[in-house]
């Protein structure tokens, strides 16, 4: 089956025009109940794993510093970052829900974006099995891969250049067998009623001979993130030389008070929003697409 990446992207902005509510508005709900609820919680917990490295950094070993993270503050930012990558995973569910729908040409509402806390045990359960099993692969595929490197060292002159190739191979190889688990979501969205495993086993399936249409399909976006890169970059680099002179340019110290400030870490990432609005719901009504053209055959992806 050929992959017309042109087709699924043109069809993704046609269903982003026809939306109902609008794709931007929907996308702006979702990232404020998401990042902008997680910045807020930032504001208000220490993140726990933040500490952590700062303490590593400090000197301090780990079987001392995790038990300054866990007390006082700490412990609750270790709560609030769990409930908060819990909510997280759930609001993805709903928003992929949302643009799978309105890929199809169909109309929905807000409330769409909580979809999936009517089967959190689900979606909950997707992600671990997808965990697991990348796990399993890498483990499968880096430990002879370690081995080959292991000796291959031993090789005078051939020896390096054998270790990039298996490295690289290996890399590749587990990139390729985690990307076949990419539909499970719109899967369990699809037909919820059977379950995070089917979901699985059905993304798999449906992947098999498709994973280099989806890299290349993925990475046909990647000007789009290059230029959001660049907004974040400049924006940032306005501020560092208003905020601090030309002395940032001279003396770290002073840019690494510059870079410090809220202003620093907020107004670049603001500046990024508007591209961020009409990216995201376009990449992934494009990736619905993509679903939609090779999901097929559900007798034999059910068995």
């Amino acid at each position: 089956m050929r992959i017309d990446r042109r087709d699924l992207k043109w069809r993704a902005r046609d269903a982003m025009r026809a939306a109902c509510p609008n794709a931007l508005f929907m996308t702006l709900m979702y990232l404020l109940f998401t990042a902008g609820l997680e910045g807020v919680v930032g504001w208000l917990a220490t993140d726990p794993l933040s500490k952590l490295l700062q303490l590593s950094q400090q000197g301090l070993a780990l079987d001392r510093a995790i038990p300054l993270v866990l007390t006082g503050v700490g412990r609750v930012g270790v709560f609030l970052n769990l409930l908060l990558t819990i909510f997280g995973v759930v609001m993805d569910f709903g928003y992929k829900f949302w643009c799978l729908n309105t890929a199809r040409g169909e109309q929905g509402e807000i409330g769409a974006l909580f979809t999936g806390f009517s089967m959190v045990g689900r979606i909950l359960w997707l992600r671990v099995l997808i965990l697991v099993y990348g796990l399993l692969w890498y483990v499968a595929i880096f430990m002879p891969a370690a081995l080959v490197l292991m000796f291959g060292m031993l090789i005078p002159l051939v020896g390096p250049v054998v270790c990039v190739g298996v490295f690289v191979l290996a890399v590749g190889v587990w990139i390729s067998r985690i990307l076949r688990y990419t539909m499970s979501v719109y899967c369990l969205a699809d037909d919820p009623e059977m379950g995070a495993s089917w979901a699985l086993r059905r993304s798999r399936w449906m992947m098999e001979g498709r994973v280099l249409s989806y890299v290349l399909l993925m990475l046909s976006f990647i000007g789009w993130y290059l230029l959001g890169g660049l907004i974040v970059t400049a924006v940032e680099g306005v501020l560092m030389l208003t905020l601090g002179g030309a002395q940032v340019l001279m003396d770290s110290q002073t840019a690494q008070a510059v870079g410090s400030s809220p202003l620093i870490s907020i107004l670049p990432a603001i500046a990024s929003w508007p591209l961020s609005l009409w990216l995201k719901p376009y990449v992934t009504m494009t990736e619905c697409n993509f679903y939609e053209q090779i999901k097929g055959g559900t007798e034999r992806a059910s068995v």
